[in-house]
């Protein structure tokens, strides 16, 4: 049975002027321990209005659940903040064991482009012959086809990330920003749990009762027809420990500029998915980011100067100024923040736990066979002084096309400052 908390608690506060969805106080703090009670382990707080960044360790495939002293820590350092709750785990539900993950439909428009999540869902459907239960969800939005939309599934599956339009949240992937939660995307309207809800036109279900909060094990099991559709094919790979010197030293040590066909191809891809907006900016991005790291695991070049094109586009894609600007942009802090998190040690050892031979690990396009010529006649630190960051060497004005001379000086002093 859902938890009953106390709807005078859970209401919101008259409205702040200027504001008419209501105060943006006291949220993680009130209502963090009601969610733990209710089953939630891994309650997390964000900023205040903010759908990230949350406290580290709490997330992704290596996190563990908050205690209570940190829930209690969390809230003294964000009592006003967001809160958030990541999918569960070894759910026990009549001697079997679940986890609860969550379909994140996206079916509106943003930023010019329409999203259709629900169309996704609806093909689904139809290819497997069953249909998503109706559940609790969460949205701002009112109703409607977009939400989180909760569902049980066999404790260990691992599902794909993201499909058109929608993700799957999972122990693993993202977390769930929860009511009463305000949703910096929409306004600063409130998130509120929804029962009886499906991702179809027409099965919206009813906003649940002020101060209920649904147990994981009053969540429905999906189908296994949908949980089969959903299941990924690849292994998962848990990433190895690297610490933040680890990191530095392998950062420093990958292939240096010009930046190699290999590389060129992927930085192009992201940059235009980035600029179309039609699937997560955060999540395309941080995909092409581990895409270029392992490039720069496997011997490409250039892959540092890759990722900080791709980290310029990538703030100013998202971010906005203090003075204005898109109403759901970040402020370039939070934009380069986020960007950083994508860089974080555990990306370089989910790349890392999955290691290329070394015989493999070489770059074959025109950029690293001129290296690997060049050493064979010269030597590999003759070859480093011509490569390596630092002024364009004399062989490299005599050799490359001037075009690529000039990109490759102008990287050069971008990196420099």
């Amino acid at each position: 049975m859902p938890v009953q908390t106390s709807p005078t608690e859970n209401r919101a506060a008259p409205a702040r002027s200027g504001n008419p969805h209501g105060p943006r106080r006291g949220i993680y703090a009130a209502h963090a321990q009601r969610y733990r009670d209710a089953g939630w382990r891994y309650v997390l707080a964000l900023p205040a209005g903010e759908k990230t960044p949350p406290m580290r360790g709490f997330t992704g495939a290596a996190r563990v659940a908050p205690s209570g002293a940190d829930i209690a820590e969390m809230a003294a350092w964000r009592p006003n903040g967001n809160l958030a709750i990541g999918a569960e785990n070894d759910v026990e539900v009549d001697g079997r064991r679940w986890d609860v993950v969550f379909l994140d439909v996206d079916h509106y428009a943003k930023d010019g482009v329409m999203r259709r999540g629900g169309d996704t869902v609806a093909a689904i459907e139809a290819a497997v012959g069953a249909t998503f239960p109706p559940t609790w969800s969460i949205t701002s939005r009112g109703p409607g086809i977009s939400g989180k939309f909760a569902g049980r599934i066999p404790a260990g599956t691992t599902l794909v990330t993201s499909l058109p339009g929608v993700e799957l949240i999972q122990r693993h992937h993202r977390y769930a920003v929860a009511p009463p939660s305000r949703n910096p995307h929409d306004d600063g309207r409130p998130f509120l749990w929804r029962r009886g809800a499906r991702p179809a036109a027409g099965n919206h279900g009813v906003e649940a009762e002020p101060g209920v909060i649904p147990r994981p094990s009053d969540i429905p099991e999906w189908p296994p027809e949908l949980v089969a559709a959903l299941t990924s094919d690849r292994p998962r790979i848990d990433p190895v420990e690297v610490s933040l010197s680890e990191r530095r030293e392998w950062w420093d040590s990958l292939a240096p500029a010009p930046i190699c066909a290999v590389v060129r191809n992927r930085l192009v891809v992201a940059l235009d998915v980035l600029q179309r907006g039609q699937r997560s900016r955060f999540d395309s991005t941080r995909n092409a980011t581990l895409a270029l790291l392992r490039a720069g695991e496997r011997g490409h070049h250039g892959v540092r100067e890759a990722i900080g094109e791709l980290r310029r586009a990538y703030i100013r894609a998202v971010a906005t100024s203090r003075a204005g600007g898109r109403t759901h942009g970040l402020h370039p802090d939070a934009a380069r923040a986020e960007f950083g998190r994508m860089l974080r040690p555990e990306a370089l050892g989910l790349v890392l736990a999955d290691p290329t031979p070394e015989e493999r690990a070489v770059c074959t396009c025109a950029e690293g066979l001129l290296r690997i010529l060049l050493s064979d006649v010269h030597g590999p630190d003759w070859v480093h002084g011509q490569f390596g960051i630092g002024p364009v060497g004399p062989l490299l004005r005599d050799v490359l096309d001037p075009a690529v001379r000039d990109y490759f000086t102008g990287l050069d002093a971008e990196w420099s400052r």
